[in-house]
């Protein structure tokens, strides 16, 4: 789930934050949480419980900075221990671990919890827009220091409800992929890594592709085939990325059968295809009664389909045949093309555009399948246009001046423009949009 957060860059903090730490050392810890927080921060979460198995509840804290000069005050994670004297000593303090609250995406402040359970300190984070992210982290002290010993992540497309959970545990080096088709067929296979690392909490990012990392070139276990997971089409266009590509899935094959799921779409509209194809060789042909037949080839890295005309014809919305590879990068909607999508026409355009609508631009690209030309009802030259997908319908109209000038109304209700003649009232178009799909 490439997340759709854009970081800040991090410092790692060691040491004190300020003259509390020499105070701390001196004195052998403090005597409660508040004085645990550096000055110019204030509490927003914590946890307590034994960390160190001394039977002592010990604490950690997140803190947010008071003031700030930048998009978002900085986060930091305390984690202290209550010595045997009731007295605080701090363990770690790290500005890395925490995301800021402006790195959810439309879902607001990403922070979800903080926990302390079984001898852990346990963070979960949530965000995202249409693909909704979820992450939860856990680290143990040991060795004199902090150290992740497993993770959760995942990512579920909210308008499909495919998606993909991650679950691994770092001292085995084993951990379960399972990835959900819109149908809600569940596939699980294992991962593993040859490097059975533990990630020091100083080094620890939360940017969702903590697993993705610890097994990349990692062995699949040995009980699937070539044939088995999920397998994305290939598109050459993002167009065709976000509206068109299909996705097939294969399981519970023996030597002789394979099952698979064939998921398509036209927009957000979707379609299926399911059967039990027959293996022979590097080739698995489906054919039923009515004359429909699909076969699939592994080719290289991929698998390639291919079908007759009957098949075909036999979904109503997307395609079958293309050529299908695991592991694609995800989709990062800081760089899709608003120009490809014929949003704008020039990159200058395009800068604008994402700075007017932010936050909400994961939302409004769902609605970039398609676009009509509308007349311009305004005294001053204008292009118009009205933004739909097929399946959730229209979305977004924009008006765009020969000076970069834009008026932008979106699902109705939210209006952007750059036009300070304009940032209380909408143009004859746009207010002309809003009432007809009002009615």
């Amino acid at each position: 789930m490439e997340l759709t957060t854009k970081k800040a860059e991090r410092v790692q903090i060691t040491d004190g934050i300020n003259d509390k730490k020499e105070n701390e050392m001196n004195s052998g810890g403090v005597s409660s949480e508040t004085e645990l927080i550096p000055k110019g921060y204030k509490k927003i979460m914590d946890a307590s419980g034994d960390l160190n198995k001394d039977g002592n509840d010990d604490v950690a804290i997140i803190v947010e900075e008071l003031k700030t000069t930048q998009d978002a005050p900085k986060r930091m994670l305390i984690l202290a221990f209550k010595n045997k004297n009731d007295l605080y000593e701090t363990s770690a303090k790290l500005e890395n671990a925490i995301l800021k609250s402006n790195e959810g995406g439309v879902c607001g402040d990403p922070l979800s919890g903080i926990a302390i359970d079984k001898g852990s300190v346990v963070l979960s984070f949530y965000g995202g827009s249409i693909e909704r992210w979820g992450n939860t982290y856990r680290f143990r002290f040991q060795d004199n220091g902090w150290y992740m010993i497993g993770a959760t992540e995942e990512v579920i497309n909210i308008n499909t409800n495919a998606g993909i959970n991650k679950d691994y545990n770092l001292i085995t080096g084993k951990g379960i992929k399972t990835e959900t088709t819109e149908k809600g067929k569940k596939t699980k296979v294992g991962v593993k890594s040859e490097n059975k690392k533990l990630i020091n909490i100083k080094e620890f990012i939360p940017d969702g592709t903590i697993i993705d990392t610890l097994t990349d070139k990692s062995k699949v276990s040995t009980t699937q085939s070539a044939w088995e997971g999920t397998w994305q089409e290939k598109v050459d266009n993002i167009k065709q990325e976000l509206f068109g590509a299909s996705t097939v899935t294969i399981e519970n094959d023996s030597n002789s059968t394979l099952n698979f799921t064939i998921d398509t779409q036209s927009g957000l509209n979707f379609d299926s295809m399911e059967g039990i194809a027959n293996i022979k060789g590097n080739e698995a042909v489906y054919k039923d009664t009515s004359g429909i037949e699909v076969k699939f080839i592994l080719e290289n890295d991929g698998i390639r389909v291919e079908s007759n005309q009957k098949a075909e014809k036999s979904i109503m919305r997307g395609h079958l045949e293309g050529y299908y590879t695991k592991n694609q990068p995800k989709l990062d909607y800081n760089k899709i093309s608003l120009i490809e999508l014929g949003v704008v026409d020039t990159k200058e355009q395009e800068k604008i555009f994402r700075s007017l609508v932010g936050i909400n631009l994961e939302n409004m690209i769902s609605y970039m399948h398609m676009f009509y030309e509308l007349e311009n009802k305004d005294d001053f030259e204008a292009n118009v246009k009205e933004f739909w997908t097929s399946g959730i319908g229209t979305g977004f109209v924009i008006m765009t001046t020969p000076d970069n000038k834009m008026y932008i109304s979106f699902l109705k209700s939210k209006y952007f423009t750059n036009d300070e003649r304009y940032k209380n009232i909408m143009p004859e178009t746009i207010k002309k949009w809003v009432n007809s799909k009002e009615d």
